[in-house]
């Protein structure tokens, strides 16, 4: 019983840790696209812009 818990008590470790890196690396992933989709985008605005504002 107690080798069952100690095993169990392992594996619930080592799967938190795969799920957390999982996070992490769906967070970097998905900070990544929005910088990269932020820098494609002009700053400036376009002329038909400028003209419909003004």
């Amino acid at each position: 019983m107690v080798v069952a818990l100690r095993v169990f008590g392992r594996l619930m470790f080592w799967l938190s840790m795969v799920l957390l890196l999982a996070l992490a690396l769906a967070w970097a992933w998905d900070r990544s696209d929005a910088s990269a989709a932020a820098a494609a985008t002009p700053a400036t605005p376009t002329p038909a812009a400028a003209a419909h504002a003004g």
